[in-house]
């Protein structure tokens, strides 16, 4: 991850792989009064980024990070990749603007580069407390007069082998 032009430091830096459970109506349990399972359909594992420098973080993250398994005894339930999202934020504290670009599946596995643009007035704060910011992938979807006070986060993902 490389942030571009921001307005100032980002001191709280997180974020999570999330995996879809794609069979949980078969290995899950369900609930007779709704005819349907109500366990979640995705799970999340934190992922832990190392600072390179002030701008650049780098984390890994695995395809097959949550196993396949009989949880429910009802069956294997099988889970894969389904997107990642990482949250920045000036200091982690309370109130701030939480900017939250995100990869898809294809995206990662696909091992290639997305740019997420943000408003830089945003930061640190909104008008909204803890507004949660996703930006835009395209800065033409900012209105004219705020494009040039943007600053981007390019999420970069690259296959490696064990």
């Amino acid at each position: 991850m490389t942030i571009e032009d921001a307005p100032g430091p980002f001191a709280y830096v997180s974020g999570a792989a999330f995996y879809d459970m794609t069979n949980r109506d078969a290995c899950a349990p369900v609930d007779p009064l709704l005819g349907m399972s109500t366990k979640m359909k995705e799970d999340s594992i934190p992922i832990n980024f190392q600072r390179v420098n002030e701008t650049t973080y780098v984390a890994t993250i695995h395809a097959d990070g949550m196993a396949d398994a009989d949880y429910y005894g009802k069956g294997v339930c099988k889970f894969e990749l389904g997107s990642l999202g990482v949250t920045l934020s000036a200091t982690g504290s309370d109130g701030e603007t939480r900017f939250q670009p995100t990869l898809l599946k294809h995206e990662i596995l696909g091992a290639g580069t997305v740019t997420t643009y943000f408003w830089k007035g945003g930061y640190p704060r909104d008008v909204m407390a803890n507004y949660q910011d996703s930006g835009h992938r395209n800065p033409d979807e900012f209105k004219a007069d705020l494009r040039h006070q943007l600053f981007k986060v390019v999420l970069t993902s690259r296959e490696e082998s064990p």
